[in-house]
């Protein structure tokens, strides 16, 4: 776009709801969030608004500011009846009642480009496709939406965050892993929100001390989508390290598939077999799937 007049930078401010910023390094560029963004016509909407001061760069925020406002083709949620406002109808009737577009609507608080927050949200759910494929988004990919930045996005993962760990509660409440039943009921509580829609495949190591209280979750490895490389030398060291009695292997299948290959059969010996030499005893080797009733236990197939 050819910027050679005032008209046309205003307009063209307001079309990407960009804002002129004055400091002591000269006029930069913030969008709706407040976040400083790069500005591809910078160079000629300074020279065409005479942007050099604070006060120039005031008023032409104020001006694209009422332009914004005015060309808006939605009611801004701070309008709607109070009982239909998303956080409002959270409070009276829960959580459980909200769509996710609204949930998001939420965590946005405000739009962008013509869009309320909750039309954000639903484009937003809409176009990566559920919960999953958020978690399994990166803060660039949803930065790649027009109209969320990178505070949205940041806190978009930090809540999906916040919901696995809570899926792990229970995990945290175990005092002691003294059969095959508890340690998986420790893994797949621990673990399955964590892993189930990773890309790639993750091998843990839950040490376990001479009561067979959980010391620590050590991760050993992570690979590729078919496959981690593992070295029981590493898993030997944080067993000596934490001073472990025993352990639980645990690692994830990207496919969702849970039967052990040969390669886990073989890499399950080989870590047996070092931990002997320093007394440690393999208690169990979980792997998880997509599901909390997805697992293959090798202690309760008898091959541990």
């Amino acid at each position: 776009m050819d910027i050679s007049k005032r008209e046309e930078a205003v307009a063209y401010l307001a079309q990407r709801a960009t804002y002129p910023m004055w400091s002591k390094m000269g006029t930069w560029f913030r969008n709706p969030d407040g976040e400083r963004v790069e500005e591809p016509q910078g160079m000629a909407i300074v020279q065409a608004l005479d942007l050099v001061s604070s006060e120039a760069c005031n008023a032409v925020r104020k001006e694209v500011r009422l332009r914004v406002n005015a060309e808006r083709t939605y009611v801004s949620i701070k309008d709607w009846a109070i009982d239909e406002r998303p956080r409002e109808q959270l409070a009276k009737r829960g959580a459980d009642t909200m769509s996710n577009a609204r949930l998001l609507a939420i965590l946005f608080r405000t739009g962008s480009h013509g869009k309320s927050a909750e039309e954000l949200g639903r484009e937003v759910f809409n176009r990566f496709g559920g919960w999953s494929q958020l978690d399994q988004a990166s803060v660039e990919d949803l930065c790649d939406v027009r109209g969320i930045g990178l505070a949205k996005a940041v806190e978009l993962k930090a809540a999906i965050e916040i919901g696995k760990r809570l899926q792990q509660g229970p995990a945290s409440t175990m005092k002691r892993v003294t059969s095959a039943e508890d340690a998986i009921d420790y893994v797949c509580d621990r673990f399955t929100p964590q892993l189930r829609d990773a890309g790639k495949e993750f091998f843990y190591v839950v040490l376990l001390d001479i009561r067979n209280k959980v010391i620590k979750d050590a991760e050993i490895s992570r690979g590729s989508i078919s496959a981690s490389v593992v070295d029981p030398a590493d898993i030997v060291r944080e067993a000596c390290i934490h001073h472990a009695s025993r352990v639980v292997l645990v690692h994830n299948h990207p496919s969702g598939e849970c039967d052990p290959s040969k390669e886990d059969i073989d890499t399950t010996n080989r870590i047996t077999q070092a931990l002997k030499y320093v007394g440690v005893r393999v208690l169990d080797h979980i792997i998880v799937g997509r599901a909390r009733q997805d697992y293959f236990s090798f202690a309760r197939a008898g091959m541990v």
